[in-house]
């Protein structure tokens, strides 16, 4: 069995599945260290100021979990002997409620309630539901991975997003998708389907350079040792990197309920962005510089009767300089010449962020 005693706990930032790849950059661009990508997340190297970092800075992961054990364990006493030698103390308070989060998979120990019972039983009951410390045990194999959650809510939840459409597409994956494409920043963009606006608004902090987390409060500033000086400082850098200007940025939607709860969202998200009430299909080319034409249109089994294809090929033979990129799902062919850049899930459904042709070299 190995000596848990020199464990080097390590960070987990959950990712949507298919883009593990955006996060890491991100993380790497945070100077993290030791980045190893895996299906569904990314892990990398512990310190009080990377972890606090993460939860402020990305925003593409769902979560970060600070792994605080890796142990092989084949019967409960095992069990019990880990999870009574862990330093609890640094995360849990005892008028704290917490939520302890197990899974199993071809191991001794199969029977995640049993497991979960015990773990319980070594920590204490804590009743609740409201402000919880997440615990996430995971056994493969026999090896028990323990967690706790530094984020609390989802990181997905920056606190504008108030009123919502129907399905909308969620401010983490829209803000990967925007980083997949490589947008600039200072070109001008367009969400001809904005719904509640959330393409539009994750384009305008990240081209402002504003970290999504300084408008919540994370998990881990609750722990009872948690240098809450050194998060206050980290804070105040990240306020400072924000710039007030912004490139031109349109959000579009036929419906006008829709197009008012984008406004709102924008209006507490502190940017101020351009809205027209008009259907797609009568998308005007802008006059002035080149730029993205970026859209999550109806798919799935949420919405149907959409023609997506057809549509974002009229599209492209309009804006034919710009860049025209959307999320395609279905059986159904994709737009003309369109190819995928990366897929991945979205709300359970494989979908594929299409981009349209490069537009060729002027000689």
């Amino acid at each position: 069995m190995n000596n848990q005693s020199q464990f080097e706990p390590y960070l987990y930032a959950v990712s949507p599945p298919g883009l593990e790849q955006v996060t890491a950059k991100e993380l790497k661009a945070l100077g993290a260290r030791r980045i190893k990508v895996q299906q569904g997340g990314v892990t990398f190297g512990y310190s009080h100021a990377m972890l606090a970092r993460a939860n402020i800075w990305l925003r593409s992961a769902s979560r970060v979990l600070k792994i605080i054990a890796e142990q092989e364990v084949r019967t409960f006493p095992q069990l019990i002997h880990l999870t009574e030698s862990l330093d609890w103390k640094a995360y849990l308070s005892s008028d704290r409620p917490i939520n302890v989060q197990v899974s199993t998979q071809k191991s001794r120990l199969y029977h995640s309630d049993a497991v979960k019972e015990r773990i319980e039983g070594v920590l204490g009951a804590r009743s609740g539901t409201e402000d919880e410390q997440g615990i996430w045990v995971r056994i493969v194999r026999d090896k028990m991975t323990v967690s706790v959650d530094t984020s609390g809510e989802l990181l997905h939840r920056r606190g504008y997003r108030q009123a919502v459409t129907k399905a909308p597409i969620r401010e983490n994956v829209a803000a990967a998708l925007l980083m997949a494409c490589r947008w600039d920043m200072d070109s001008p963009l367009i969400d001809p389907m904005c719904g509640s606006g959330t393409f539009a608004i994750e384009a305008a902090w990240i081209a402002q350079g504003r970290a999504p987390g300084l408008l919540r409060t994370f998990a881990f500033e609750k722990w009872p040792l948690t240098e809450m000086k050194l998060v206050r400082r980290i804070r105040a850098e990240a306020e400072e990197e924000a710039v007030a200007e912004l490139p031109t940025i349109i959000g579009c939607d036929i419906d006008g309920d829709a197009l008012s709860a984008a406004e709102q969202n924008a209006e507490r998200a502190g940017v101020e962005l351009q809205w027209a009430q008009l259907d797609a299909r009568d998308l005007p080319r802008p006059e002035g510089p080149t730029g993205l034409v970026i859209a999550n249109p109806p798919y799935g089994k949420r919405l149907r009767g959409t023609r997506a294809p057809v549509l974002f090929q009229q599209l492209h033979s309009r804006f034919e300089d710009w860049r025209v990129v959307y999320l395609h799902a279905g059986r159904s062919a994709p737009a003309g010449g369109f190819k995928p850049l990366l897929s991945f899930k979205n709300g359970g459904i494989n979908v594929s962020l299409m981009t349209s042709p490069r537009p060729p070299r002027k000689r």
